[in-house]
């Protein structure tokens, strides 16, 4: 499912139609996340979802998805980038 996911993404930024982008790489986080197999690629997806999203001028859906990022780094140790995160 996550690379079908990945290619309609291709699509819709090649489009321009980055929420829709932004939206997938989302639920894909959501995927990763839900299975707890691979919170890296949670985190990146997260990540992405949040430059589109911002892109975009859509505020509060990027920090939901930047508050994800911050708690999962912190999960991966990665305590830096979950401070950065927060203090934004």
């Amino acid at each position: 499912a996550a690379n079908c996911l990945q290619k309609a993404i291709e699509i819709y930024t090649d489009m321009g139609r980055f929420t829709m982008a932004a939206k997938h790489h989302q639920s894909i986080a959501e995927m990763y996340e839900s299975e707890a197999v691979d919170l890296e690629r949670a985190v990146h997806h997260y990540e992405q979802a949040a430059d589109y999203f911002r892109g975009e001028e859509s505020i509060s859906s990027a920090n939901k998805c930047l508050l994800k990022v911050a708690q999962y780094a912190a999960q991966l140790e990665n305590y830096d980038k979950a401070i950065q995160i927060y203090e934004q």
